[in-house]
C-alpha cells in the first residue's frame, strides 16, 4: 500500500507538471498570435487612438488661434491702459500700488472724456451741443451715485476689495469716455 501510495503520488506530480507546462505553452503561444494579429478592437482602439491624437491637434490650434486673437487684441489697447498695465508690472501688483495705477488711469480717463467734449463742441451746433453738454451732465450725477453704490465694497474685510472698488470706478469712467470717442468718431465721419 505504501509503494502504491509513493507511485500515486509520483504520477500526480508528472500529471500536474504536465498540465501546467501545456497551459503555459498554450498560453504563451496565444499571447504571440496576438501580437502579430489584429482583431476589430484593434482596430478600432486604434482608430480611437488616432481621433484623439486629431483632436488635441484641434485643440491646440484653437489654442494658438486663442492666444494669437488675446495678442491682436492687446495690441490695440487704449495708451492709458497700457500706461495702467506698466504700471501694475511696476508696483509688482502690491495691493496699494494697484489701487494707485487705477486712480492715475481713472483720472486720465477724466480727461480723455474732457477731451472729447471739446472736440464735440467744435463739430457741433450750439443746440447739439447743448443737448451732449445735457447728457454729460446726467452721466456726471449717474457717475457720483454709482460711486456712493460702489462704495459699500469697501465695508468689506480684506484689501482685496479696495482694488475691486477702483477698478469698478475706473471702469465707469473709462466706458464713458470710450462711448463719447466713438459719438465723436461716428459725428466727425460725416
Amino acid at each position: 500500500m505504501k509503494y502504491m501510495k509513493i507511485s500515486y503520488n509520483k504520477n500526480m506530480k508528472k500529471l500536474i507538471v504536465s498540465i501546467l507546462l501545456v497551459s503555459a505553452l498554450t498560453v504563451g503561444c496565444s499571447r504571440i498570435n496576438n501580437q502579430n494579429s489584429f482583431t476589430s478592437d484593434d482596430v478600432s482602439l486604434k482608430n480611437k487612438e488616432e481621433t484623439l491624437s486629431q483632436g488635441v491637434n484641434e485643440e491646440n490650434k484653437i489654442q494658438q488661434t486663442n492666444h494669437e486673437e488675446i495678442e491682436k487684441k492687446a495690441k490695440k489697447l487704449h495708451p492709458i491702459e497700457i500706461e495702467e498695465q506698466e504700471c501694475m508690472k511696476k508696483i509688482d501688483y502690491t495691493t496699494a500700488g494697484m489701487n494707485e495705477c487705477s486712480d492715475k488711469a481713472m483720472n486720465a480717463w477724466f480727461k480723455e472724456i474732457d477731451k472729447y467734449m471739446k472736440l464735440l463742441k467744435e463739430i457741433t451746433s450750439e443746440e447739439e451741443y447743448a443737448n451732449i453738454l445735457k447728457a454729460q451732465t446726467k452721466w456726471k450725477e449717474y457717475q457720483e451715485a454709482e460711486f456712493v453704490a460702489i462704495s459699500i465694497i469697501m465695508n468689506k474685510q480684506g484689501t482685496i476689495f479696495q482694488n475691486i472698488l477702483s477698478g469698478e470706478e475706473c471702469g465707469l469712467v473709462k466706458q464713458r469716455a470710450l462711448d463719447l470717442r466713438s459719438f465723436y468718431e461716428t459725428l466727425a465721419f460725416d
